[in-house]
C-alpha cells in the first residue's frame, strides 16, 4: 500500500492495487479547504487589520478566497461573537455604501479597540435598532459616547436607546464639511479673481508683436494671471491641510479616551 498527501489539503488518500481510495481526514487543516489550518489563520489574522486587497496580496491569493479563509478561521479566532458587544464605552456609527448602485452596509465601530463590534446590510433607524435591540440593559448604560455624521435616524436612536450618553459628530464628517465649505469660498474668490484678470487684460491689450520684458501694461496682466492661479491652486494646499488636522484632531480623540 501507498499513502501519499499534499500539504495545503485535509485529506490522506491511500491508494492500493485492489482496494481502490480510502479518503481519511487530518488535524492540520478545516474541511473542505486546500490549504493548511495555519495558512487560513494567517489570513484570517491579516484580514482583521488590513484591506483585503492588500491581504490579497501579500499571501497571494485572490479576494474569494480570502473570503472563505476569513469564514474557516472565524470561530477559532473568536468563539463568542457577542462578546464585541460586551463593556462598550465609545462607539462610533456610520452607513458606507458597496458596489455599484445605492447599496448601503450599516457599521458600528468601537473607538477604544478600533475594531468593527457590528454591521449589517441597508441603513436607516429600522437597521440601527436591531443592533441596540439585541443588547442588555448593562451593555446599553455602559455607552457613554456615541459618535455618527448627525443623520437624523442616528440622533433618533442615540436619544431612545442610550438617553444618558455624550452624543457628538466624527471628526471625519466634521473635516469634511469644513473642507468643502472652504472649497466654495475658494472658487468664489477664484471666479473674482479670474473676472478681475480678464477686466485687466481686456483695458491693457498687448500690441503686435513681442512684448518687451520691461512693458508695464505686461506686468499688470501678469500680476493679474498670477494672482489667479495662485487661488486655483490653493485648493491642493486645502486638501492637504484639512488631511493633517483630521489626523492630528483623530489622535487626539483617541488619545483622549
Amino acid at each position: 500500500m501507498v499513502f501519499w498527501s499534499k500539504l495545503n489539503t485535509r485529506r490522506i488518500v491511500s491508494s492500493a492495487l485492489n482496494m481502490g481510495l480510502y479518503v481519511a481526514e487530518v488535524p492540520w487543516a478545516y474541511p473542505g479547504s486546500r490549504f493548511t489550518k495555519d495558512f487560513d489563520l494567517t489570513v484570517a489574522w491579516f484580514a482583521s487589520y488590513l484591506p483585503r486587497s492588500t491581504t490579497s496580496y501579500f499571501m497571494r491569493v485572490d479576494w474569494e478566497t480570502v473570503g472563505r479563509c476569513v469564514n474557516r478561521a472565524l470561530h477559532d479566532l473568536e468563539p463568542e461573537h457577542s462578546r464585541r458587544l460586551d463593556s462598550l464605552v465609545n462607539i462610533g456609527i456610520d452607513e458606507t455604501s458597496y458596489k455599484k448602485g445605492h447599496k448601503y452596509i450599516t457599521v458600528i465601530v468601537n473607538h477604544d479597540t478600533n475594531t468593527v463590534v457590528w454591521a449589517s446590510e441597508d441603513h436607516g433607524k429600522s437597521v440601527l435598532e436591531k443592533f441596540y435591540k439585541q443588547l442588555t440593559p448593562e451593555q446599553l448604560s455602559s455607552i457613554k459616547v456615541v459618535t455618527g455624521d448627525g443623520a437624523k435616524w442616528i440622533t433618533e436612536c442615540v436619544n431612545e436607546y442610550t438617553p444618558d450618553c455624550a452624543h457628538c459628530v466624527d471628526s471625519f464628517h466634521v473635516i469634511e464639511w469644513a473642507m468643502t465649505a472652504l472649497d466654495e469660498v475658494r472658487k468664489d474668490i477664484w471666479h473674482d479673481a479670474y473676472s478681475e484678470y480678464k477686466q485687466v487684460k481686456k483695458d491693457n491689450p498687448c500690441s503686435k508683436g513681442r512684448p518687451k520684458k520691461d512693458d508695464p501694461e505686461l506686468a499688470i496682466v501678469k500680476a493679474a494671471k498670477a494672482k489667479a492661479d495662485e487661488i486655483k491652486g490653493s485648493a491642493y494646499m486645502i486638501k492637504v491641510l484639512c488631511f493633517l488636522f483630521d489626523t492630528k484632531y483623530h489622535m487626539h480623540y483617541i488619545i483622549s479616551f
